[in-house]
């Protein structure tokens, strides 16, 4: 059994269990909410959750870039991607990045897809297998999330 069908089992069982004896179109309404929440957390768990780990998914934004001090735009796509997978939305899309630039009031690059495009090219983000809700979606590489971490914990030492 592959990975997905072993995931919508798990679902359908949870549904079951959550409304036993319910009708069965009231059970079919809650398979896709239940399937969603179990896709969510079966892909944070396959690309890492070390921000939670560590406390940081409290963090807000503004203050993580803070910390981290990225130089270029593409440094500061990496620092939002790591943010967003902190915050449970991983895989990402390119209007979840603008927008964490936003809520962080940091500038926005003219092309932010080519600040994304050389953080892909430089092996900190990797285009996810599946789109999100049609869009190219992304997610933080190993390489990517030890770029923002070594960058935390040199953290107020660098000037």
């Amino acid at each position: 059994m592959n990975d997905l069908s072993g995931l919508l089992a798990e679902a359908w069982k949870v549904v079951v269990h959550a409304v036993p004896g319910a009708p069965p179109e009231v059970q079919a309404a809650a398979l896709p909410l239940v399937w969603e929440e179990l896709l969510r957390s079966q892909t944070a768990r396959s690309v890492g959750r070390p921000v939670a780990e560590r406390d940081l998914a409290r963090v807000p934004i503004g203050e993580l870039v803070n910390r981290v001090r990225p130089g270029t735009f593409w440094e500061k796509v990496i620092v939002v991607g790591y943010w967003l997978q902190s915050e449970g939305n991983a895989p990402f899309v390119v209007g979840a990045i603008k927008s964490g630039l936003e809520k962080a009031r940091q500038k926005l690059p003219k092309n932010l897809s080519d600040a994304l495009s050389e953080a892909v090219r430089r092996g900190y983000v990797a285009e996810a297998a599946q789109g999100v809700e049609g869009k190219r979606a992304y997610y933080l590489t190993d390489t990517g999330r030890a770029f923002v971490e070594e960058r935390l914990s040199v953290g107020g030492d660098r000037k």
